[in-house]
């Protein structure tokens, strides 16, 4: 549970998703259950700092990558000012997944469970039993999905509920955009109203999940289908700086750009999560919308 874990509390929503593998990347070898000290965090710094004068040199040598090594460069910066809040989450983590484990079973009743929520909840709210700090509803709900549970919720993000209003045309989760903040990640909760929706975007993404030909589809499999187009719109936006074509990223137009292109769905998942194949793919789309 502590290295699925560990995945989600580098994860934040002011860097993108391959920004996070990334970072995930960097750290992962010295980030082990039980040997996380309150010195994780200088351990990062050394790390992270390391990289990045590695990453300075690059961009003279290297000019071609020099959008890709931006990106890595905006990311360790973003995760050197968080290392003292994410070494906390994973001090706390050491302490709390053992007791979970322990009082929950191994998690086995919670398999299918159609009250996940509460331990979610148990896990996110500041008064939870197994509350570690920084890891809020989303993060809580996309950890225990990595341990094969809560395949029946989405996680509560806001970027489900404007995809739902906008391209399923439900009224209920209709908003004005500002309420929708950093869309282009998987971030934690920006806004309170997406908690009180959280049911019935469950219930919505359950609904989507059956009208599909496919026997495994679960609202979990909805809501990252939904994180991949918004992703991407994010991408668009904030990568390629252009906003006009990230309002053109839908669904339908990301599996026009495949067909055109050739490209495997498989290969696509590959690329737009790897921070070094980012630029290029987003500048072949921006070219495909345009």
């Amino acid at each position: 549970m502590f290295g699925d874990l560990v995945y989600w509390t580098v994860l934040s929503g002011i860097t993108n998703s391959a920004q996070n593998e990334y970072l995930h990347g960097l750290t992962e070898g010295f980030t082990k259950y039980r040997n996380v000290r309150d010195t994780w965090s200088l351990k990062a710094k050394k790390a992270l700092t390391d990289e990045g004068k590695r990453l300075a040199k690059q961009l003279l040598s290297r000019p071609s990558a020099r959008a890709a090594t931006s990106l890595k460069l905006d990311a360790i910066g973003k995760l050197l000012e968080r290392r003292i809040d994410v070494n906390n989450s994973l001090l706390e983590a050491q302490q709390v997944i053992p007791k979970l484990w322990k009082d929950e079973g191994g998690l086995t009743p919670w398999r299918n469970s159609p009250k996940i929520i509460n331990l979610v909840t148990e896990i996110a709210h500041p008064n939870g039993k197994y509350k570690i700090f920084d890891v809020g509803y989303v993060k809580a709900t996309k950890w225990l999905q990595s341990c094969g549970v809560g395949q029946q919720v989405v996680a509560p993000m806001a970027q489900v509920a404007k995809f739902l209003a906008e391209f399923c045309a439900c009224s209920e989760f209709r908003r004005p955009d500002y309420e929708y903040k950093r869309l282009g990640g998987l971030d934690e909760v920006e806004m309170p109203q997406v908690l009180v929706d959280w049911s019935p975007m469950n219930a919505r993404c359950k609904e989507l999940a059956g009208k599909t030909s496919k026997r495994w589809a679960t609202a979990e499999i909805v809501g990252d289908a939904i994180h991949v187009v918004m992703y991407v719109r994010g991408l668009v936006r904030f990568v390629g700086d252009n906003h006009a074509a990230s309002r053109k990223v839908t669904p339908a137009s990301l599996f026009g750009f495949l067909d055109q292109f050739r490209i495997s769905f498989d290969r696509f998942m590959d690329d737009v999560y790897d921070i070094d194949k980012v630029p290029g793919l987003i500048d072949r789309l921006e070219s495909h919308l345009s």
